[in-house]
């Protein structure tokens, strides 16, 4: 088997079953064979159903160890995997046509190098208005940041996205995986990248942004807000394993930083949810301030908790935490 698609799901069935459909297109594109492994952790919206017709009609295998949160699910997928390469792919992320062979093709560039490929993920324009915060979050590293990347044949670890990028299979288990003591879907896969990169042999992050795929989450200023919040909260997870990480996490900020949040970011967000449906941009720095308070107020109610180790966001029904 050459590719084992991994995709962890949690109450979604209708678009899960988009992205399930999206890739039954395309599985006869790669030599070698394509297998599909969704991993439903604890869902109670009938996708237990769905899964159990399609793997009833071979189109899939169905695993369901329980409600512990996207690590622990991708991980149980992978030890599952038969594919030499893993694809780990969100389940509301639709791939595009020749997203597979994007991945697979990759991977045949430099054969036996140990390196995970980067796909793109783009907002899903056919079902949701793009709107300029949605732009701004997509291009500037609040959600994604491609054009932040310099080389795309060595990116850091900071852009590993696991919502789509591939690796092969020996490497992910040499690698143990991702942490499973972070309970939602904040900074497991860049911890796992960290310590990919710093392994000997390391492995190589590239971006490939023709394994392209659609991201079909709307998001209001309200959802990105909690985002950010459950974010802050699990980087105090990823500082107790990397503490050189300080500075980069913004831990002097968050320690400093009010408890009440500024009437002017309560005042920015009124402004935001005005006229971002309209189609007007506001300064990009607007958008950063008014999200970055979050992420820090996260961080901060984390770091005073009596264990922050231990502080990280349970795998909640919290928006986001699966994408």
């Amino acid at each position: 088997m050459r590719l084992s698609v991994v995709i962890p799901t949690f109450d979604r069935k209708e678009r899960l079953g988009r992205t399930l459909a999206a890739l039954e297109a395309q599985r006869g594109n790669v030599e070698g064979g394509v297998e599909i492994l969704v991993v439903d952790d604890g869902s109670t919206d009938g996708t237990r159903s769905l899964l159990a017709g399609l793997e009833k009609e071979g189109r899939l295998r169905a695993l369901s160890p329980g409600h512990g949160g996207p690590a622990r699910a991708r991980n149980a997928g992978a030890r599952e995997a038969a594919g030499e390469i893993l694809v780990f792919l969100g389940d509301d992320i639709v791939p595009e046509p020749r997203f597979l062979a994007a991945h697979d093709g990759a991977h045949r560039e430099t054969p036996g190098e140990p390196r995970a490929v980067l796909g793109r993920t783009d907002w899903d324009s056919s079902r949701m208005r793009v709107t300029p915060m949605l732009r701004h979050l997509e291009e500037k590293g609040l959600q994604f940041g491609y054009v932040l990347i310099r080389d795309p044949d060595n990116v850091p670890a900071w852009f590993f996205y696991a919502s789509n990028v591939s690796l092969p299979r020996d490497d992910f288990l040499r690698l143990e995986g991702f942490d499973e003591t972070f309970g939602g879907a904040a900074w497991e896969d860049v911890e796992f990248a960290l310590r990919a990169v710093a392994a000997r042999p390391p492995l190589r992050l590239v971006y490939r942004p023709k394994a392209r795929a659609r991201h079909d989450h709307p998001t209001t200023v309200r959802s990105f807000r909690a985002r950010q919040k459950s974010s802050g909260m699990a980087a105090a997870r990823l500082l107790a394993r990397h503490p050189g990480l300080a500075s980069l996490l913004g831990v002097s900020a968050a320690r400093s930083l009010e408890a009440t949040r500024p009437a002017l970011l309560s005042a920015a967000e009124t402004l935001v949810k005005a006229l971002d449906p309209l189609g007007v941009p506001l300064p990009g720095r607007l958008y950063d301030k008014l999200f970055r308070w979050d992420y820090l107020d996260g961080l901060r109610e984390a770091l005073a908790s009596p264990s922050a180790e231990m502080a990280s966001p349970s795998p909640a029904r919290a928006d986001g935490l699966h994408s």
